[in-house]
């Protein structure tokens, strides 16, 4: 990635990803260890791989532009485990997915907000691929709701 000057708005904005991408990895982890199954935990775990390459990606557009990259020991410690199992035992395997799809629905509003305030064609591009996976993996996750649904 070649080296370039992004406006603070822009820096701003992709600092924010990082860290939501960061939170929605814990999150889909902590969705995997709530659920039964191996094959839903597999998605979930490979979802959340997917978001720590994202805000890696986004550490290194940081880093290119000259910008401090965002420092991970300042993530919210969240009892997303906790949670998840109390959905789990509350709403059960559906409602943990239902969760994971929710979080991944408001990572994809974030790369929204992102896009709108990124004016560099680079930093569009990679946004943009980005959200795009992030709908995907609403997309399976929504699926995998709907199957847990009809088996019920």
């Amino acid at each position: 990635m070649e080296s370039h000057h992004l406006c603070e708005q822009t820096l701003s904005a992709i600092r924010r990803l990082v860290e939501a991408n960061y939170v929605g990895r814990d999150e889909l982890y902590a969705a995997a260890d709530a659920m039964d199954g191996d094959a839903r935990q597999q998605v979930c775990r490979r979802l959340a791989e997917f978001l720590a390459g994202h805000a890696e990606e986004l550490q290194q557009l940081l880093l290119s532009s000259g910008a401090q990259a965002f420092d991970i020991a300042k993530l919210p410690t969240i009892a997303e485990a906790a949670l998840f199992h109390l959905i789990r035992t509350n709403r059960g395997a559906a409602g943990v997915i239902n969760a994971a799809e929710r979080c991944e629905h408001s990572l994809k509003e974030r790369y929204e907000d992102a896009l709108a305030r990124t004016s560099d064609a680079e930093a569009q591009a990679i946004l943009k691929r980005q959200q795009d996976e992030v709908e995907f993996a609403e997309s399976v996750l929504r699926t995998m709701s709907h199957d847990e649904q009809t088996e019920c």
